[in-house]
């Protein structure tokens, strides 16, 4: 297929690339099979060799020094200390400006003692790159930064612990008050924190380096994935979410609340089997493609939470009266998956504008989900819901909802007990409208929505008085109805439901019930838990740790 053979001429053409550059850079006979010389790094190099090397060398690379804490001794601002293939016990303080640079995370192991974080960059305003490690079995965090840019490539951390006395540590990597991150090739797996954090970071890239988006879609709307390719970066199986991006628009000299610029790329990176969420990003704006979000799942603290992708207002907007809500615009490429994750694929919780293009599949209770009035979710041509279970998409607490030319198919009904008792309700629509929210669907395509194409209870009205709702050339394929518009509760404002204005246009084939302007049928109005204060804390936190 055409896909797949682009990429394959991609790496063909990149490792012939990189063999070209190493035939280059490295003379026959310059390195040793042990410790490789200090390539696409500028400045000098101290050599650490724990085999070969001695605590009293001069760190040159015939005479390593044995330990990474005798090469930061004698390091300068603007080297970088190359480390041979080993395991190193010992915990790493790294100097602003210098940089890390091992023979490859899969044989340069940095693991600590006993309760001993992993690398600590003191704060600056430098640029700093740390390549071709591991870290392994730190406490508190594996690797974390202050105030300058970082570049990370082939680092693996993996199973970080909580400090004692410290509930919100154990982060694989944790980035505060930067300018810059960059992650390319990293593998971050099975800390007890968050795998990712970044906590007032201007810009945040997690990326290959040879992947550029793709400027279409297949033609029928759906994502281009190519099974053959793998992604770039995984971060998985971490026990308090996979990657947070904490208000960016507030980093030291990086922005401002309503700042327009693109705070975060996440391309060619898998996020899977994380616990809480896959991707939280509170405040800010940005984009994810070619990439994967599944498997998130609820915690064992009795917490509810278990989304892909999160999208929440930034922690700012509290500690700071009567600043600006800015509109975030978070886009869902259309060769993006988020699928079979625990709860919700996608939680939009804040004053964001949120595109899909891509792929949100087989989430447990809805694909996608938008509360509160600032938050709007479009839904392109583009863009494909299926197999999720309870709700393709909805918006509640006075969201709003554009569907052009979309995709919402095969909804799963999900058993549903409303909060004053009685029976479950089996409940499966392509499109829920509740509580004020409104809605735009024009040609779009609901097929195989296991109860309803559309459910409205308790919508905003119009300046005419009418329930908020458009729905023009759309097909209706399946279903036992096709839109449901419910009765209003006693004692609310009466709108008036233009019947005939929902079906113009608009095709049916196969329903019990077309159009019915009276239902009652049953709804879960929204993705969390019950009472005030559980929607109130409907959406996950995260920040760095001490």
């Amino acid at each position: 297929m055409k896909p797949a053979n682009t990429f394959a001429v991609r790496k063909l053409a990149a490792l012939m690339f990189a063999a070209l550059i190493l035939a280059t850079v490295l003379p026959a006979g310059c390195a040793s099979e042990d410790l490789e010389e200090a390539s696409g790094f500028d400045g000098p190099a101290v050599y650490v060799d724990a085999a070969k090397g001695s605590a009293t060398a001069s760190g040159s690379h015939g005479a390593p020094v044995s330990t990474i804490a005798a090469a930061v001794a004698l390091a300068k601002a603007g080297d970088t200390i190359v480390i041979a293939a080993g395991t190193y016990a010992e915990s790493v303080d790294l100097p602003v400006d210098v940089g890390l640079k091992g023979a490859g995370s899969g044989k340069t192991i940095i693991a600590p003692p006993a309760g001993a974080r992993g690398i600590y960059i003191a704060p600056g305003g430098g640029v700093v790159r740390v390549e071709g490690v591991a870290i392994s079995k730190a406490t508190g965090y594996g690797l974390s930064a202050d105030s300058q840019e970082l570049a990370l490539a082939d680092v693996k951390v993996n199973q970080t612990g909580v400090k004692p006395g410290a509930p919100g540590s154990g982060h694989g990597v944790q980035f505060v008050n930067g300018a810059k991150l960059i992650m390319e090739n990293c593998n971050i797996t099975g800390n007890a924190g968050v795998g990712v954090v970044a906590v007032k970071v201007a810009s945040v890239a997690i990326v290959d380096p040879a992947y550029s988006v793709s400027p279409r879609g297949d033609g029928g709307g759906r994502a281009i994935v190519d099974p053959a390719y793998s992604p770039a970066s995984n971060i998985s199986g971490n026990h308090a979410g996979g990657i947070a991006i904490v208000d960016p628009a507030y980093s030291p000299g990086g922005g401002k609340a309503d700042d327009t610029t693109e705070h975060f790329q996440i391309r060619s990176t898998a996020i899977k089997d994380n616990t809480v969420f896959g991707l939280a990003i509170y405040g800010g704006n940005g984009s994810l493609d070619r990439a994967v979000i599944t498997g998130t799942k609820k915690s064992n603290d009795g917490s509810d939470f278990a989304d892909g992708l999160v999208i929440s207002d930034s922690t700012q907007l509290d500690l700071l009266p009567g600043a600006s809500v800015a509109v975030g615009h978070i886009r869902v490429g259309a060769d993006a998956i988020v699928g079979g994750n625990q709860r919700t694929g996608l939680l939009v919780s804040a004053s964001s504008q949120v595109t899909v293009d891509g792929e949100i599949r087989a989430n447990v209770h809805g694909g996608v989900w938008a509360r509160g009035e600032s938050a709007l979710v479009k839904l392109t041509d583009k863009s494909r819901l299926c197999e999720n279970e309870m709700v393709g998409v909805a918006v509640t607490f006075g969201a709003r909802l554009e569907a052009t030319g979309a995709r919402i198919e095969s909804t799963k009904l999900r058993p549903f007990t409303n909060l004053g008792g009685g029976m479950p309700v089996d409940i499966g629509d392509g499109v829920g409208i509740f509580d004020n929210s409104r809605a735009v669907i024009s040609g779009a395509t609901l097929e195989g929505n296991g109860r309803a194409g559309v459910v409205a209870h308790g919508v905003a009205a119009n300046d005419a008085g009418q329930v908020d709702i458009a729905v023009t050339g759309t097909k209706f394929i399946g279903g036992e109805f096709g839109i449901v518009v419910n009765k209003q509760a006693a004692g609310a404002a009466p709108a008036s439901v233009p019947a005939a204005q929902l079906a113009l246009d608009n095709t049916f084939d196969g329903q019990k019930t077309k159009i019915d302007p009276a239902g009652e049928l049953s709804v879960k109005v929204s993705p969390c838990g019950t009472g005030a204060q559980a929607e109130a804390k409907c959406a996950p936190s995260a920040t760095a740790s001490e």
